[in-house]
């Protein structure tokens, strides 16, 4: 166990969301590694909690948006002394893969998801508290003890898919941010305190 304890606070509510995301990603993916009923409960609990992120606004313009922006400003950085010209190449083609995969999809995030009618009736129930008993929803339940524990992971990674193209991006981004600085004493003055990023690439 670290002694060390970090606390993100972004100002920025495209970054706050992209945060969330990433929390829920990381439940489904803890969820995933288990075979159990109540594991497989928690999977699609926290896919449909993304559905709602979605939901709140246009997800797929802005993670774009956001790709866009690293891109412009890291190749603005290319004729930089110091550089690492390899490692912001790479970067870069990284970064243009990412963009490709959220641009080939046509569809609004999660598309998929909210016209699934078995989805939709959990989802419908996940609002009341021990909303999805064994007797609220029979089809549920007959998924959860029917099925085997493959077909289960089958149908729960092909709903995952829809998220492959948003994760990389949200993945990426988080990472260039995180990785841009590193630890250093500062003083909030009047209790306020706001420092923009700056990405650098530094030969390794």
């Amino acid at each position: 166990m670290s002694d060390i304890i970090t606390y993100e606070q972004p100002l920025n509510e495209r970054i706050r969301t992209f945060l969330r995301l990433e929390f829920l990603l990381a439940r489904v993916d803890y969820a995933m590694q288990h075979d159990d009923e109540m594991s497989h409960r928690e999977a699609i609990d926290a896919m449909l909690s993304m559905l709602l992120v979605f939901e709140r606004g246009d997800m797929k313009s802005e993670v774009t948006k956001e790709v866009e922006r690293l891109i412009t400003n890291l190749s603005a950085l290319e004729n930089s002394p110091g550089v690492d010209k390899q490692t912001l190449d790479a970067l870069l083609a990284e970064l243009d893969q990412t963009l490709d995969a959220l641009q080939i999809r046509k569809s609004a995030i999660g598309q998929v998801l909210k016209e699934n009618e078995f989805l939709y009736s959990i989802r419908q129930r996940s609002s009341i508290a021990g909303g999805t008993c064994d007797f609220d929803l029979p089809a549920y339940h007959y998924w959860l003890q029917h099925s085997s524990v493959e077909q289960r992971q089958q149908q729960l990674n092909y709903w995952l898919e829809q998220f492959v193209a948003i994760r990389g991006a949200i993945n990426i981004t988080l990472q260039l941010i995180r990785g841009s600085a590193g630890f250093s004493d500062a003083q909030a003055e009047k209790g306020f305190f706001q420092r923009s990023w700056i990405v650098i690439c530094r030969p390794s």
